[in-house]
């Protein structure tokens, strides 16, 4: 259980509200020293600071890597900040540890999603673009023998010449 505040205890941990007891629950937001701006000087650097938040971080916190946390434990505001920083000119060495954090993170996320965690397929859908796929076979009728496609007119005639007979007598109905 990570706790925010130290100053709980267990016994007061059951006096807590919904609102605090989700809370308690939550790890420390300033594990361990998150960047406030993230700045690194070496691709080295930033390895380093991915594998704590996988080796360290996942582990201690018991939390699904995601590249969202990536991003914060980096020390970036938004997913899309990580991923404009990867791409700028300066920094594109910086892009294969991302690249290989995210497929990492994938790659977590699939082996989570094959044991039908619905939260993992989800997030598989929505992150990676991965889809669902459904395959419906639709089998064609078997081609009608000339003597089916007769009879099959035959009926039809029959049906249409049933149908005109009892138009006609409810129009006589109605004249009469």
């Amino acid at each position: 259980m990570y706790i925010r505040n130290n100053n709980i205890r267990k016994q007061d941990s059951a006096k807590c509200s919904k609102t605090d007891t989700h809370q308690a629950n939550r790890p420390p937001l300033s594990y361990p020293n998150i960047p406030q701006s993230p700045v690194y000087m070496s691709s080295t650097k930033l390895q380093a600071r991915i594998d704590l938040y996988f080796d360290r971080y996942i582990t201690d916190t018991k939390m699904r890597p995601s590249f969202a946390g990536l991003a914060w434990f980096l020390g970036f505001k938004t997913k899309q900040e990580l991923v404009e920083y990867m791409e700028k000119p300066p920094r594109k060495s910086f892009g294969d540890a991302i690249k290989r954090a995210r497929l990492k993170i994938e790659e977590v996320t699939l082996s989570d999603a094959q044991g039908n965690n619905v939260g993992s397929m989800f997030y598989a859908k929505s992150e990676f673009n991965y889809i669902e796929k459904q395959q419906i076979q639709v089998d064609t009728p078997p081609a009608l023998s000339s003597e089916q496609e007769d009879r099959l007119r035959k009926v039809a005639a029959l049906w249409e010449r049933e149908r005109r007979r009892e138009l006609g007598e409810k129009v006589k109905a109605i004249h009469s």
